[in-house]
């Protein structure tokens, strides 16, 4: 699948491409700084053709949890 866009929701979140996958695809590194307590909740949307260029939106979610130092 080729990506034709990369969104993100929440600031902070930065998505890097990391290389061809082992199928031919595109890998991509997603990471996210805590900065708040409790639980936090991103989203990562991207745009992408698939197979017979079908074209998809393939959301990621990231759920963690903040702590206090």
């Amino acid at each position: 699948m080729a990506s034709g866009r990369v969104e993100c929701d929440t600031e902070g979140t930065k998505v890097v491409a990391a290389g061809p996958a082992p199928d031919g695809g595109l890998r991509y590194r997603i990471t996210h700084g805590v900065a708040k307590l409790g639980d936090q909740q991103a989203v990562v949307s991207f745009a992408v053709v698939g197979s017979e260029g079908r074209k998809e939106t393939v959301r990621v979610e990231l759920r963690y949890h903040g702590r206090a130092k």
